[in-house]
């Protein structure tokens, strides 16, 4: 019974924790995701404000983007982290952890501070990649203005940023596997592509897993570079669904409405880790 006693007394500040600030903010958003709000009045409707959801244009706009981004993103930056990581691997100690290092800087910069150095690359008139089509003697490009342009523009931001956390992960997991696997596929002839196929591949899909349900999570919530260079335009063409949702909380102020897109985004963020979990994990082993 003491020790009973003991472990709930562990676990009473951490649970106290969860249950403020991430039980406590999911059922106020659901009561609010199902009321309307107005200053200094609320409103119960049901489910009205998650019908209107689903009519919205704009919304649908946002998802698209959304979902646009993160296909195209999540594999190309995964892949780039396990190529990259790959790569180090073959260098001695010393470089190894020098670009190690220097992967991992711009996963600690701050997101605005990169945001604005994108836009600064993608400026139409002092840009650097205009500047270098001017001195080409070739037309300059509007990255952040052509409405077909700009959400292309932002993946490419994504994907040329160095994948730091990625790199760190695989280079660490590349590092705990047994050199006896590759001296045997050696010893029976195996090529490059079979080792990696039979040896690293099975042996980098626990990390490929959490990074493929972090980045996916991480696409689907991406917000604050967008706003800093495009504001969700030009025409709706870079809007997001955390960026459709702000817009509707904090300029329309229809905090029912953003709220019930906020719980759907939340339910497809989960039904995508879901599934994830499901097809990958089968190929998992620990």
């Amino acid at each position: 019974m003491n020790t009973t006693r003991f472990w709930y007394q562990l676990l009473l500040p951490k649970m106290t924790l969860f249950g403020l600030f991430i039980v406590l903010p999911t059922i106020l958003a659901l009561f609010i995701a199902m009321s309307h709000v107005t200053p200094g009045h609320l409103t119960w409707v049901g489910l009205k404000n998650f019908s209107d959801v689903v009519r919205d244009r704009t919304f649908w706009t946002s998802v698209r983007n959304t979902l646009i981004y993160t296909v195209v993103t999540t594999p190309v930056v995964i892949g780039a982290a396990l190529i990259l990581s790959s790569l180090l691997m073959t260098l001695p100690d010393l470089w190894r952890s020098v670009f190690r290092a220097v992967f991992y800087l711009p996963s600690v910069t701050a997101v605005v501070v990169m945001a604005l150095v994108w836009a600064w690359i993608y400026d139409d008139s002092n840009g650097l990649l205009n500047g270098i089509l001017h001195a080409l003697h070739l037309h300059g490009v509007g990255w952040l203005v052509n409405p077909h342009l700009a959400l292309w523009s932002i993946m490419l931001m994504t994907i040329l940023t160095p994948p730091g956390m990625g790199i760190v992960l695989y280079m660490a997991q590349l590092g705990s596997i047994p050199a006896g696997y590759y001296e045997a596929a050696e010893l029976d002839g195996a090529s490059a592509w079979a080792k990696f196929r039979y040896i690293t591949w099975p042996m980098v899909m626990p990390t490929t897993l959490y990074l493929v349900v972090m980045h996916t999570i991480a696409a689907f919530q991406i917000f604050t570079a967008i706003y800093v260079m495009t504001g969700g335009g030009p025409g709706n063409a870079t809007l997001t669904i955390v960026g459709e949702i702000y817009d509707k909380g904090f300029q329309y102020f229809e905090l029912g409405h953003a709220g019930a897109e906020a719980i759907l985004l939340g339910l497809v963020i989960a039904i995508f880790s879901y599934v994830q979990f499901k097809v990958l994990g089968r190929h998992v082993e620990y």
